[in-house]
């Protein structure tokens, strides 16, 4: 089904191209510190690695480093908000499909 694109979809598709936007993503705190995160991560990546799409997300700055370890990497600079632009937000990370096999 082809659906009309909104002006911030098409940016991010002139940025990105195709690819599997992960727009939510997080474990409970109860339930951190177990590997969740990486164990569903990690499916998720095996589910868009099969259609050999690229994965594109938004990290929280200080959960970089969990992505990365995951095998995404940043995209750009960090998103700056808040007065002057002063504090930083959230960092694009993107996995791609191409990049993963040697």
């Amino acid at each position: 089904m082809n659906v009309p694109r909104t002006e911030w979809q098409k940016k991010l598709l002139e940025e990105y191209g195709e690819y599997t936007w992960l727009t939510e993503f997080a474990i409970a705190p109860a339930h951190q510190s177990q590997s969740l995160g990486r164990v569903l991560l990690r499916h998720v990546i095996a589910l868009v690695e099969k259609d050999r799409l690229d994965l594109a997300l938004t990290a929280v700055a200080h959960k970089v480093g969990f992505y990365s370890a995951c095998g995404l990497e940043p995209v750009g600079e960090p998103l700056m908000y808040g007065p002057n632009k002063s504090l930083t937000g959230v960092v694009k990370m993107r996995w791609q499909y191409s990049t993963s096999r040697f």
